[in-house]
C-alpha cells in the first residue's frame, strides 16, 4: 500500500530510488532534513535579493540610455 507522501512507490521502482537519496538526518539536531526543504528555505532569501539586484541594474541603464537616445 502506497503513503500518501510517497506516490512515486509502486510506478517507478528507480525513481523511488532516486528520491529517496534526497533526505538525510542532520548530526547536530539529529532532525531529518529533506533537499527540497532547504532549497525552499535558500530560495526565499536568494530570488527576492537577486531580482532586487538586477531591477537596480535594469532601470538605470535603461533611462540613461533613453535619454542619451532622445
Amino acid at each position: 500500500m502506497r503513503s500518501p507522501f510517497q506516490p512515486w512507490r509502486g510506478n517507478a521502482p528507480l525513481l523511488g530510488i532516486l528520491l529517496d537519496n534526497v533526505a538525510w538526518l542532520d548530526a547536530d539536531t539529529g532532525q531529518e532534513r529533506v533537499l527540497w526543504r532547504e532549497i525552499d528555505k535558500l530560495s526565499r532569501v536568494v530570488f527576492p535579493a537577486l531580482f532586487l539586484l538586477f531591477v537596480t541594474m535594469y532601470w538605470p541603464v535603461l533611462l540613461l540610455k533613453t535619454k542619451t537616445v532622445s
